[in-house]
């Protein structure tokens, strides 16, 4: 699993199996974001914090607005 779809699933501490669906959402969205070359194994560490930062905000927004 990688490194950005870990830290994401451990913030929503996703524990169940009601939970495969948002689990489904991160996994193709950290794809486009490494597609859009967004995060690369260049990316420095605090960039990476940043992006995941964005990129829960962008879930918790799309799932709770």
């Amino acid at each position: 699993m990688n490194s950005l779809l870990s830290a994401m699933l451990w913030i929503f501490g996703i524990l169940t199996s009601k939970t495969i669906r948002l689990m489904e959402i991160f996994e193709r969205n950290y794809k486009a974001v490494v597609n859009r070359g967004l995060i690369t194994p260049k990316t420095k560490d605090i960039d990476f914090y940043y992006k995941l930062l964005e990129e829960v905000q962008e879930v918790m927004t799309a799932l709770f607005i």
